[in-house]
């Protein structure tokens, strides 16, 4: 299983990060487990995968805003944001806003192009786990 930094302590990953395939096809998401699915899936099939064995994360691209998930942020307990490059900084301010003003308390997981030497601005904005590159 992967690794990931949660709460400064090096933790196996217990969640399975599901992306849309290359031709832009919604994944199929297993019966049971901890799946984190693309925004776009969990609009379309938000009540099927809040009943489902296991929870439900939500992951936001880069330009996915905070208010996208705003109505949702008390029943997910997991919400990753991808960071497509370390130029891009549009994360940064939806873990702010999901943080501040939309009074997010759960997991804030940071994805895709995270490296070490942005750690700490991440953690300042809000995020509380990272999976490195």
């Amino acid at each position: 299983m992967a690794k990931l930094i949660r709460n400064r302590r090096v933790e196996t990953d217990t969640w399975l990060l599901l992306d849309a395939g290359a031709d832009g096809a919604q994944p199929s998401v297993p019966a049971d487990g901890d799946v984190i699915v693309p925004l776009v899936l969990w609009r379309a099939r938000r009540d099927a995968l809040a009943v489902r064995n296991g929870r439900t994360g939500v992951w936001l691209d880069s330009k996915d805003g905070a208010e996208g998930i705003a109505a949702d942020v008390a029943r997910l307990p997991l919400i990753a944001v991808n960071f497509p490059s370390i130029a891009d900084g549009r994360g940064l301010t939806t873990a702010r806003l999901l943080r501040e003003r939309h009074g997010y308390t759960g997991e804030l997981r940071a994805i895709g192009a995270v490296i070490s030497d942005l750690l700490l601005g991440m953690q300042r904005c809000g995020f509380d786990a990272f999976a490195l590159r």
